[in-house]
Parts: structure tokens; C-alpha cells; sequence
């Protein structure tokens, strides 16, 4: 979760009650009644909604918002998490964490949330960032092509 409060702390209610039917339960943007501040400027829109398009559609991801940091883990499900592989970092950890969850069947909900416009400090989603990001993407979707081509997995 950001601490500058753009993700609202009351959906952590929520999101605590969807952890009785899922391993991980994202706050998302992009499902019926989610929503981003109608402050944010329109290339910051475009881009996240992109980000997220591209993502999910690269890596096959049955989800609407694979890039949020709002985010809610069984503990069971954490511990169960091969950390070791995780090769990302910056914005793309977030993505790659959902992936392997979802490689390794993990059940994962979305809970609609209000991202709001940030009050203090800056964005720093610098072009480098997004490049790298674009780039790594494919490099998450091959360094797992063992768990997709396993089938039904057994999880780590």
C-alpha cells in the first residue's frame, strides 16, 4: 500500500474478509466500482491502463490489475512463494509476484478500490522505469515457461 494514503485504508476491510476465499486479493482499479482520481492527468491514465493491458496480456493473466501495490497475502500463501526466484524489482516486482502466484494456481480475488491523487512527494516513474518494466515483462514470461508447461502445478 502507498503510504502518502492514495489507497484508502477502510478497503483493508474488505480485502481482509475476500482472504477467506483467496490467497491473494488484489485492490483493484479496473473492476466495477474501482476508480483513479479524476485529477490524474490523462498521460498517467493512459499509461497505467496500458502498463496493465500489456502485462496481462503478455503473460496471460486473468486479472484487471496486475500493477496495483494494494495488495493482501495469506500468510500460508507467502510462505509458499518460491521468494528466491523473484528476479524483479521496482514497479515489475508487483507483476511478477501475481504471475507466479498465478502459475502456481494460487486463487486470487479483486476487491474494487479508489486510488486517489497523491498529496506529498512525487511520481518516480521516470521513462527508464517504464522501459525496463516493458522489457522485463517478457523476461518473466520466459523465465516461468517451466511452470506454465507443467500443467497442473505443485505448488514450490
Amino acid at each position: 500500500m502507498d503510504a502518502d494514503f492514495s489507497h484508502d485504508p477502510s478497503a483493508l476491510v474488505e480485502m481482509a474478509s475476500q482472504l477467506k476465499d483467496y490467497d491473494v486479493v488484489l485492490g483493484s482499479r479496473y473492476v466495477a466500482g474501482g476508480s483513479v482520481d479524476q485529477n490524474w492527468p490523462i498521460w498517467r491514465k493512459r499509461l497505467s491502463a496500458f502498463g496493465n493491458f500489456y502485462a496481462r496480456t503478455i503473460l496471460g493473466l486473468p486479472l484487471h490489475d496486475v500493477t496495483t501495490g494494494y495488495r493482501m497475502w495469506r500468510r500460508e500463501a507467502l510462505l509458499q512463494m518460491p521468494l528466491e526466484h523473484i528476479q524483479s524489482s521496482g514497479y515489475v516486482f508487483l507483476v511478477e509476484m501475481i504471475y507466479l502466484a498465478h502459475c502456481l494456481e494460487f486463487k486470487i480475488g479483486e476487491t474494487p478500490i479508489y486510488f486517489a491523487d497523491r498529496r506529498w512527494g512525487k511520481s518516480k516513474m521516470s521513462l527508464g522505469i517504464q522501459l525496463e518494466a516493458a522489457m522485463r515483462i517478457w523476461q518473466v514470461w520466459w523465465g516461468y515457461r517451466d511452470l506454465r508447461s507443467a500443467g497442473r502445478l505443485a505448488r514450490v
